[in-house]
C-alpha cells in the first residue's frame, strides 16, 4: 500500500515532535500537565452540563405530573356530567402527557452514561409541556361554561 505525502509528512512530523520531546523532558512534563488539564476543564464542564440538564428534566417532570393530574381531573369531571366524548378526549390527552412523562424519566435515568446517551430523546436539551390540542382547549372552556351556567340556574331563586 503506498503512502500519501499527506501521510509521510505526517509521519516525519510526529517522529520529529517526538525526538525534540525527548531530548526535552521539561517540555514533554508540561506538555501531559496541558493534557491533563484539558481533560480536567472538559470532564468539568462536562459535568456542570449534566447537572444543568438533569435539574431541568427534574422541573420538567414535576410540571409534567401537574399537567397529568390536572388533566385526569378534568376527564373524571367531564365523565361525571355524562360527556363522554369530551372525557375521553381529556384522557387522551392525558395519554400523550403519560408518555411524554415516561420519556423524560428514562433520560432522566440514563444521564451520564455514555452507552444511552440521546438514544431516547435524540439529543433534545429542552423539554417543554405538549401543547393541548386547540379543540381539546375550545371544548373544556365550553364545557365549564355550561357548568358555571348550570349551576348559577340552581342557586337562583325559582320564580
Amino acid at each position: 500500500m503506498e503512502h500519501s505525502w499527506l501521510e509521510n509528512l505526517e509521519r516525519n512530523l510526529e517522529a520529529k515532535l517526538d525526538q525534540w520531546l525527548a531530548d526535552r523532558p521539561d517540555q514533554q512534563i508540561l506538555l501531559e500537565n496541558h493534557e491533563y488539564n484539558n481533560a480536567q476543564a472538559t470532564a468539568q464542564a462536562r459535568r456542570a452540563e449534566l447537572l444543568k440538564e438533569s435539574h431541568q428534566l427534574r422541573q420538567a417532570l414535576l410540571a409534567q405530573g401537574q399537567t397529568i393530574g390536572l388533566w385526569h381531573r378534568r376527564q373524571e369531571q367531564a365523565r361525571a356530567a355524562n360527556r363522554k366524548a369530551l372525557a375521553d378526549q381529556c384522557a387522551h390527552y392525558e395519554q400523550r402527557c403519560r408518555k411524554q412523562g415516561q420519556i423524560m424519566w428514562e433520560r432522566l435515568q440514563t444521564i451520564g452514561n455514555p452507552d444511552h446517551h440521546n438514544r431516547a430523546t435524540g439529543g433534545r436539551r429542552s423539554w417543554r409541556p405538549l401543547e393541548v390540542p386547540l379543540a381539546l382547549e375550545r371544548a373544556w372552556s365550553a364545557f365549564v361554561v355550561e357548568q358555571e351556567l348550570e349551576d348559577l340556574r340552581y342557586q337562583s331563586p325559582q320564580s
